[in-house]
């Protein structure tokens, strides 16, 4: 098994299609995006999961398959910070993947000059932290 980190691109599609389906919580993430057919996962890749100056989107690949992604937005080198994020297919989880990807990516970071990396927590995760102190 293979595991590693590269840009999305088109040919990526039908494996985002089979990711978004795999699991609900994928849809909130997409921002309400249907992409259950390889047109709309395509055009998702075009329009959102983009590699520029601003946003960075690695496709976590398993044996060439796209399984995931983290990814890098807000990136101001001025101020150096970046908010990084991340998914993955329902099947992927677990495994330590994003662990992985996220320590090669910071170090992306921090090699080019970024030194704040900021994650925002989800409510599922503050409600389930809350829950831990009742």
């Amino acid at each position: 098994m293979s595991v590693s980190l590269r840009p999305w691109n088109s040919r990526d599609a039908s494996a985002l299609s089979e990711a978004f389906q795999s699991t609900s919580d994928l849809a909130t993430q997409f921002g309400g995006a249907d992409l259950s057919t390889r047109a709309a996962a395509e055009a998702f890749i075009d329009q959102s999961l983009r590699f520029d100056e601003h946003v960075k989107n690695w496709a976590v690949v398993e044996d060439g398959v796209a399984i995931g992604n983290v990814g890098a937005s807000a990136i101001e080198f001025r101020h150096e910070t970046a908010w990084m994020y991340y998914w993955l297919a329902a099947e992927a989880r677990g495994k330590g993947y994003v662990t992985g990807a996220l320590i090669v990516v910071s170090d992306w970071a921090f090699e080019n000059g970024l030194h704040r990396l900021e994650r925002a927590a989800s409510l599922v995760c503050v409600r389930w932290q809350l829950r831990q102190h009742e």
